[in-house]
């Protein structure tokens, strides 16, 4: 279930940065790096996570499962 809302997520979010694009274009106007690097991690589907906490709060056991 969680597969199928993010690949439609991602799916909607590539089509915005499309029309951003397009938009960018026709204005004349760069598109911005910031948004085309994250653009192209979605696509590659890279992502970076970070888990915080105190010693001992059950970080590795998170990871894990």
């Amino acid at each position: 279930m969680i597969s199928k809302n993010y690949k439609q997520n991602k799916s909607d979010v590539m089509e915005l940065y499309q029309q951003y694009v397009a938009a960018c274009r026709q204005a004349g106007k760069k598109v911005a790096e910031s948004i085309q690097i994250q653009a192209e991690k979605i696509q590659a589907e890279v992502f970076n996570l970070m888990v915080l906490g105190e010693a001992k709060s059950g970080k590795s056991t998170f990871i894990k499962a």
